[in-house]
């Protein structure tokens, strides 16, 4: 979900729309909505407690975006289920019965995994009235800014973890590949993207912790023209957007 949707859903998303309404109901008992309304309409930023809500959930939103290079990693599908039921692919091999028939695909039988959408991320954040009281507009959005981060490295921690958790025998070679204590690099890369490529799948992301990435940079092949065009890589900002066709995401945490 993008920033500056909350407009857009409230017209369209008859569900979200119940969901802020029964949210405005609570912003007269909840002290921090309480106050984070007065304070803004005060402030002339919004005028009643739904647009509140959107101020409140669009600043969430665009804090937590930045983070959540999860979504960069996995393909990420709209949906308007609860939950999802996706076949896992496996190996198939296609043949033909005979000259000029159909040709058909064998291989192993599917198994599913289910994915569930219905969940709820909730802050458990603490304050003492004496603070409410006294917050100003900048502390709360920065509240609300720090709240979006959490929420953002949360998700992105939850998808590294699904990959963690793949086994050895199932990794595109049947093994992990380690730099055995040496420097991530560009024959390190290659590696990478042989043993993808191996199992006849083309990659199309490079997922790296941000130390290994900041080791690339050390790399010549990096910031060498006859390797990467200038536009993917920016030593300016320290990023490396592409390389060998895949897009490069980098989080603290990828292991």
């Amino acid at each position: 979900m993008k920033p500056r949707l909350f407009e857009s859903l409230m017209q369209k998303d008859g569900e979200f729309k119940e969901h802020m309404e029964n949210l405005r109901h609570k912003t007269s008992g909840h002290p921090f909505l309480k106050r984070y309304c007065e304070v803004g309409v005060r402030e002339g930023l919004f005028s009643d407690a739904v647009s509140a809500l959107g101020r409140l959930h669009d600043t969430l939103v665009q804090a937590a975006y930045p983070e959540m290079v999860g979504r960069g990693i996995i393909t990420v599908r709209p949906t308007t289920e609860a939950m999802e039921r996706f076949p896992l692919d496996e190996k198939a091999v296609a043949y033909r019965y005979a000259e000029g028939a159909a040709t058909r695909l064998s291989g192993k039988k599917n198994s599913t995994v289910d994915v569930y959408t219905n969940v709820l991320a909730e802050a458990s954040e603490e304050w003492t009235r004496e603070f409410l009281e006294d917050a100003t507009w900048n502390v709360m959005d920065n509240m609300v800014e720090k709240v979006g981060r959490a929420l953002g490295e949360e998700e992105t921690n939850r998808i590294i973890a699904l990959y963690g958790a793949v086994a050895d025998a199932d990794l595109a070679g049947g093994a992990p590949i380690n730099q055995g204590g040496v420097a991530m690099n560009w024959n390190g890369l290659v590696k990478l993207h042989n043993a993808v490529r191996s199992e006849n799948w083309r990659p199309t992301v490079l997922a790296v912790n941000e130390v290994q990435l900041h080791q690339l940079l050390t790399d010549d092949k990096f910031i060498h023209a006859q390797y990467l065009p200038a536009g993917q890589t920016d030593l300016e900002q320290g990023t490396v957007t592409s390389v060998v066709g895949m897009r490069v995401q980098a989080s603290n945490s990828t292991v």
